[in-house]
């Protein structure tokens, strides 16, 4: 093996661990944004559920 290409393969594994680690960053970061959506949706079907029985209550109370 000469010098030149074990430089060149020191180059590809320094290239494939930086797209490792972009590919890393990208999912957490992908993860972390579904999650939050998910708390928002989460929060959002509670607030809805709440108004829904709260107005079902108060049309029962309209009833009477």
């Amino acid at each position: 093996m000469t010098i030149d290409s074990a430089k060149g393969l020191r180059d590809q594994a320094l290239q494939l661990a930086f797209e490792k680690e972009v590919a890393r960053q990208r999912l957490r970061s992908a993860l972390s944004l579904a999650k939050d959506i998910g708390i928002a949706v989460l929060i959002l079907a509670g607030i809805g559920t709440f108004l829904s029985v709260g107005s079902s209550g108060l049309n029962l109370f309209a009833l009477h």
